[in-house]
């Protein structure tokens, strides 16, 4: 192929490129912005010039006064021969930003499904400054522009079809991502909606309820359920937290507190290594260093005993190996006996039949949100356990706080919930809730682990003295309690410092890790403050929710242990956020 045919197949060679003088460049911009100008009227177009090869227009779309602007905008590049067409919603102080990161994922959740129901353009939000558009992408029309004399292009058409496609794709959705993006409050959304519904396109709104019914509104509206999950979130926050459900609310709330994911694997499953020499370690296999204890990682050999019978079947796998620093300690022995409770199969006491929280429980002794530990009756001073794919809460968020979006925060809050509400209901105090002491797996799901420090309630020892771990750490451990005073809203306090966490990527109280003196100081006189300003916190995410799982953490961070909140009703308001998330975003 000869040079010139080479050059043919560029569409945008320099040959094309140059074929436009300054002159040119301007007509045919003015000959646009006049045909648009006589098209619509009302609006007035404005022109700016990004350099002399590139010209911009932009004019309103819709003007709803107090509310926002749906403004067109048009970049015409004659060096490229490209034409962009943008749409973007603007208010009295410029483009509508969205400055939260937690936010922008959220949204972005959002216009993905409006995205897969639409035939021309896609909503966007850019990713560096949050600004919210529509993008209407050109196809071949926008060649037209440039070869032939404008009146008789089809761009002129092309165009008019995109601009009333951009109307009605934004009028549908404007007030419902306004409402995502903490512009407008519930109360705010419906006086919109009601003046959108019955003043300002009522004949329209009439004719297509005629043709179709309502499903033509139902994107933009808010479902009618979320609103049912935020009247009950409310409700349940505001109205004593400390306190259980009564008897009535069980009945309608039991079987959503205990809907969880299925498993019929007890928390401790015996095994026997082919070759026991397989469980010995030395500092090559050593992945991580608590204070007392020391974790491996080997591939191990080994077959699983059930009923006190090896199963045929061998396999070999990465697991955790997990032993005490000292030659004397006990952790290791005492997480296994811990762990051996959680695996009991425990029937109702006749007593405990009335007991309304126990009736939505069960004592399975399988729990998936309890990291999966493995025994080897022979070596008692070792325990094993699986190797999580995301490794450690603390690891995997700040590996993933960048794209961490708002319904994994609360999904891997509600399990570790879920996993607290089945140790409490063992009798079992975990003692050190962190985000070290969580595993996450590969399908997210939170795994409590690390139960050396926990407090078995139906057998208190004179010996266990809690460690601590600042800040999640309850005031009670500098109060220098005996193992039996201490109560289940010890973890609802590591709870709740954790869950603040996760959701404002911050610790709620302000500490140096290198001089804890001060923090204990504090806790000891009951003297901690929180650091925390709902009127701002709450815009880091979707204030309905936001303000509420803030006042839930305040509430879970309590001096007095008293008045902390009941678990299941920390389960439920975590489920119905995960929910109502769900069904708006």
């Amino acid at each position: 192929m000869d040079e010139e045919g080479i050059t043919n197949l560029i569409p945008n060679s320099e040959i094309q490129q140059d074929q436009f003088n300054e002159d040119q460049r301007k007509e045919k911009v003015d000959q646009l912005k006049q045909s648009i100008q006589e098209k619509y009227p009302q609006s007035f177009v404005s022109q700016s010039d990004i350099n002399d090869q590139i010209y911009l227009l932009t004019f309103p779309l819709e003007i709803h006064v107090g509310i926002l602007t749906t403004q067109f905008e048009i970049e015409i590049d004659f060096q490229q021969l490209k034409i962009q067409i943008l749409s973007y919603f603007t208010n009295n102080n410029g483009l509508i930003l969205i400055q939260s990161k937690i936010l922008r994922l959220s949204v972005s959740r959002y216009m993905l499904r409006l995205n897969n129901n639409l035939r021309v353009g896609s909503f966007f939000i850019n990713p560096v400054f949050g600004q919210l558009g529509f993008n209407l992408q050109c196809n071949n029309s926008d060649q037209s522009f440039f070869k032939q004399n404008l009146y008789e292009s089809e761009f002129i058409s092309y165009l008019d079809i995109l601009i009333m496609t951009a109307i009605h794709s934004l009028r549908f959705h404007f007030m419902r991502i306004l409402f995502m993006i903490n512009q407008i409050n519930i109360k705010l959304f419906k006086v919109f909606e009601n003046y959108m519904d019955k003043i300002r396109y009522q004949e329209e709104s009439e004719s297509k309820s005629k043709k179709i019914g309502e499903s033509n509104m139902s994107w933009r509206k808010l479902p009618k359920d979320a609103e049912i999950l935020l009247s009950r979130i409310k409700k349940v926050v505001k109205n004593d937290m400390h306190l259980e459900f009564s008897g009535k609310d069980y009945e309608e709330l039991g079987p959503i507190l205990q809907k969880q994911v299925t498993t019929d694997t007890k928390c401790l499953i015996q095994i026997k290594p082919v070759e026991l020499n397989d469980l010995e370690v030395d500092k090559s296999f050593l992945i991580s260093e608590g204070g007392f204890c020391n974790i491996y990682s080997k591939d191990i050999f080994y077959q699983f005993v059930r009923e006190g019978q090896k199963q045929m079947q061998s396999q070999k796998r990465p697991l955790v190996i997990k032993t005490d620093k000292q030659p004397q300690g006990d952790k290791v022995k005492k997480e296994i006996e811990i762990v051996a409770k959680l695996s009991e199969v425990q029937t109702l006491d006749p007593k405990d039949l009335a007991n309304n929280r126990l009736k939505y429980f069960k004592f399975s002794g399988c729990c998936p949100y309890i990291a999966q530990f493995y025994c080897v009756p022979e070596r008692p001073d070792k325990v094993l356990m699986e190797r999580y794919y995301h490794s450690s809460l603390d690891f995997f968020k700040a590996k993933q706080s960048e794209v961490l979006s708002l319904s994994t925060r609360i999904f891997i809050a509600h399990s570790i919930a879920m996993g607290l509400r089945y140790i409490h209901n063992y009798g079992i105090i975990h003692m050190d809730i962190k985000s070290a002491n969580i595993l996450i797996s590969k399908t997210l799901m939170a795994k409590i682990t690390d139960f050396g420090e926990a407090i078995n309630k139906s057998k208190y020892s004179d010996k266990e003295k809690p460690g601590k771990t600042l800040p999640f750490c309850a005031p009670e451990i500098q109060q220098k309690l005996e193992a039996n005073q201490y109560t289940f809203a010890y973890d609802i306090y590591s709870f709740g410092v954790l869950l603040f966490e996760l959701l404002f990527d911050r610790f709620p109280i302000d500490f140096r890790r290198q001089n804890l003196k001060p923090l204990e100081e504090k806790l000891h006189k009951l003297t901690y403050a929180i650091r925390y300003d709902e009127s701002v916190d709450k815009l880091l995410g979707p204030q309905v929710i936001m303000k509420y799982l803030g006042r839930m953490c305040l509430q879970c961070m309590q001096p007095d242990p008293a008045l902390r909140p009941n678990i299941d009703k920390i389960v439920l308001v975590l489920k119905d956020c995960l929910t109502y998330l769900d069904k708006v975003y």
